[in-house]
């Protein structure tokens, strides 16, 4: 059986560009920007990359989508890009993430000889491509979910779009488990993974056009607690009540036959039924707090790793045994990691424990935030979940002044999607321009509560009347021209 890309994998890269400029004229800017970003995560070819002739660093699908994106964008609507993003909680981020590459190169020019096998050294190109591709695959989608989702009721609209993604990704995936998977093979020519990763529980797990049957299962956990506030908002879902599609979308998670995707499925519904909009802020933000501790739980050894094992160990032994030996390598990856702490060891597999004999690779790295902080230290793999998880903090923050009971909702699930697709990055390592875009969104929807509490605490500094202040910062009785934001922008945000 063949098993290497034919002439169709590279044409559907290339014609990507023209059909995302097709979204653009035809769709919402937002709705258009999603499309794009997520359609190259369901339907492109996985781990494929064109080679590039001299300095032009190499393209991938994600690339591709962030640059289609970006062209779409400005065609169709450059005045939403021309408004700078201001803050630390962006520009800190995207300085460790841009300078933090060009550092790690610097500091890894020598190579290193382990055996019989030498890994390169890094050059000035290697950092200027890896922080290239950070800008690329990291600062644009975010660029555009925070220009492009300005209110709640953009936010709604992406939303929108990953339930009926779902419903519609959710054909292929019931051929998968029910022939095996074959639709990458199919189009492309190759299989993107082992074929023994898409056997669980002895049945097929669906894989599709994904890099790993993991990643699947976490799209439909996410298009599941997006149709599950639909729902609970009373609205349809392509022409289908929303409690048939979130019924739909639960049996097909069960079918995806991923323990850790139906814990956050299961989690994240009764989130939804049980807690308010404001609690699910709340638990973002906590989540999102973890999330960043993780590392410093893991070092100082506060992280019950092996009671979790044994807890395991008596319901699935299998799954114990997978779970110890991926602690157990994590341990020995982060003791790597150590060496260089900020700016890590660089690409090359730089990072990776090898055999001392032989120069062969003995390590398993399968959580996203190791292998970062292997490759790029602490620097950079806080620059990738800093920008992730600021606009959950930030909605935290902003949720008080929220009255619309609807926009609580669509912005408390946006930020518990983007809080566990974070967390999904400590295990897993399945990081794309969609999900960034989503945090981007996240912190474009509170855009309104944040400007008009930054208006108000500039009309009370600039007045000493307590009552020409308690005006000024009062947009119920504000001024015609106190305010540039649309109606869109400012409904279902309470006053001051």
């Amino acid at each position: 059986m063949v098993n290497e890309p034919n002439l169709f994998a590279y044409i559907a890269l290339l014609l990507w560009l023209p059909l995302s400029i097709l979204f653009f004229a035809l769709l919402h800017a937002d709705v258009a920007a999603m499309c794009v970003l997520l359609g190259a995560a369901l339907f492109l070819p996985s781990r494929l990359v064109i080679d590039l002739p001299g300095a032009i660093p190499d393209l991938d699908r994600q690339a591709i989508a962030a640059l289609a994106a970006v062209v779409g964008c400005l065609l169709f609507r450059p005045g939403r890009l021309r408004h700078p993003i201001r803050g630390w909680s962006f520009g800190l981020p995207m300085a460790a993430l841009v300078g933090g590459a060009v550092a790690t190169a610097m500091l890894n020019a020598q190579p290193i000889l382990i055996g019989p096998r030498t890994l390169p050294g890094l050059t000035l190109y290697d950092g200027l491509a890896a922080a290239f591709r950070n800008l690329l695959e990291l600062g644009v989608p975010f660029v555009l979910g925070r220009s492009l989702v300005r209110c709640p009721d953009h936010a709604r609209r992406i939303l929108r779009v990953l339930v009926y993604s779902g419903i519609a990704y959710s054909t292929l995936i019931l051929v998968e488990v029910r022939l095996s998977p074959l639709f990458h093979q199919l189009f492309y020519g190759y299989l993107q993974h082992s074929f023994a990763q898409t056997v669980r529980w002895g049945a097929f797990r669906p894989i599709v056009f994904m890099p790993h049957p993991l990643a699947v299962a976490l799209f439909v956990a996410t298009a599941l607690l997006a149709s599950a506030v639909l729902w609970r908002s009373r609205e349809h879902s392509l022409q289908l009540p929303a409690l048939t599609a979130t019924v739909w979308l639960a049996a097909v998670m069960a079918l995806c036959k991923s323990a850790a995707a139906l814990a956050y499925s299961v989690t994240g519904l009764a989130v939804i039924a049980m807690a308010r909009p404001r609690g699910q802020a709340a638990i973002a933000a906590l989540l999102a707090s973890l999330i960043l501790a993780y590392p410093f739980l893991r070092v100082t050894g506060i992280f019950p790793a092996e009671p979790l094992v044994r807890g395991i160990e008596s319901i699935a032994p299998e799954r114990a045994r997978s779970l110890a030996v991926r602690f157990r390598n994590e341990e020995m990856m982060f003791e790597r990691g150590l060496e260089r702490p900020w700016f890590g060891w660089g690409a090359f597999g730089r990072s990776r424990i090898h055999d001392p004999s032989s120069g062969a690779s003995i390590s398993l790295t399968d959580g996203y935030w190791l292998i970062e902080f292997g490759r790029a230290g602490m620097v950079g793999c806080g620059g990738v979940f800093l920008l992730l998880l600021c606009p959950v903090f930030l909605c935290w923050r902003s949720f008080p002044r929220i009255s619309s009971r609807g926009d609580r909702r669509v912005i408390g699930v946006l930020a518990m999607v983007v809080a566990v697709s974070a967390a999904d990055l400590l295990p897993n390592s399945f990081l794309s321009p969609a999900r960034v875009f989503l945090s981007g969104a996240l912190w474009g929807s509170v855009t309104p509560v944040l400007r008009r509490r930054r208006r108000s605490r500039t009309s009370l500094a600039g007045t000493s009347d307590p009552s020409v202040a308690g005006r000024r910062g009062n947009p119920a009785v504000r001024g015609p021209d106190s305010s540039r934001l649309s109606r869109s922008e400012t409904a279902g945000v309470r006053s001051v």
